[in-house]
């Protein structure tokens, strides 16, 4: 939601600043010319905090939430840790290469909220729609932990 008040915000700081710039002599509204410093610095604080607005929301997700964020990443990955039990233990090099390498295969391949739908459901259809993006990972574990 940053985004949409972002660019609303940063659109109005421009506008404002335009009429300051190139004031309309037959407006009626006649606020605009009569108070160029205060229109001014209204206008700097609107661009200002659109392009702050814009940068919260940048990278973290999109309107449609289908985009990963960073911390969405590293949620599955202490998850997948987190769930993986005694393996961690007796194999923590290879499980965290696990669970970076699965988490990886599934952001490239599936949108969030894609992944938050699926994710809903019971693990036997979990796994029958996501095993083809992390099976090179578990091949790849299996072979870690056989040599270790």
């Amino acid at each position: 939601m940053h985004i949409v008040f972002g660019i609303t915000r940063l659109l109005a700081g421009l506008l404002l600043g335009y009429y300051v710039l190139y004031p309309d002599k037959t407006s009626r509204n006649k606020t605009l010319i009569n108070y160029p410093t205060a229109t001014k610095a209204l206008s700097i604080i609107l661009i200002l905090s659109g392009f702050y607005s814009i940068s919260l929301s940048k990278g973290t997700y999109d309107l449609n939430h289908s985009t990963w964020s960073n911390s969405n990443k590293e949620a599955m990955i202490n998850n997948c840790l987190r769930d993986s039990g005694d393996m961690k233990d007796k194999y923590p090099k290879a499980m965290k290469k696990y669970c970076h390498c699965s988490t990886e295969g599934i952001v490239n391949n599936v949108q969030l909220d894609e992944y938050l739908r699926i994710s809903k459901m019971d693990m036997e259809d979990q796994n029958e729609l996501l095993l083809k993006y992390y099976e090179p990972c578990l091949n790849t574990l299996r072979n870690e932990t056989k040599n270790e």
